[in-house]
């Protein structure tokens, strides 16, 4: 795929960066994200039961975070640290403006990981239209 086709159909897009800059809240500091990838490679079960409550949105008594949990025992925690840092690392901000589908930015107002400020972000970068829905939720995956 070359980099003008990109978003010209569909895209999905969580944030465009995680962690904050100088003119850029993602909601994480490196030092932050250094510490998660460090629970994740020393005590991964542990890991995964603070984590899947936080991601959902509710306690572990919720049969949505329950499955959640059950999703991520089941990855290899070698691969799951993998994939965490490749997603927590990636700036894609260049990548905005190249996207000309139309967005519709569907938002948590209570995202642990994502910040609604990241959704007004998204919306005012990208380079088609777009439209942001901030739901009455708890989670980063509700």
């Amino acid at each position: 795929m070359l980099l003008e086709d990109i978003g010209k159909e569909s895209a999905s897009v969580y944030t465009s960066w995680y962690l904050n800059d100088v003119d850029y809240y993602g909601g994480f500091e490196q030092d932050e994200l250094d510490e998660l990838f460090e629970a994740m490679q020393s005590i991964y079960k542990a890991w995964c039961l603070g984590f899947a409550p936080l991601c959902v949105g509710g306690d572990m008594e919720s049969v949505a975070v329950q499955e959640f949990s059950r999703t991520l025992f089941n990855i290899r925690p070698d691969i799951a640290l993998n994939v965490a840092q490749t997603i927590f690392q990636s700036d894609v901000r260049s990548l905005l403006p190249h996207v000309s589908a139309p967005c519709h930015i569907v938002q948590s107002t209570k995202d642990l990981t994502v910040p609604v400020v990241v959704s007004e972000y998204l919306h005012r970068h990208l380079g088609g239209d777009s439209i942001v829905e901030v739901m009455p939720s708890e989670g980063h995956l509700p």
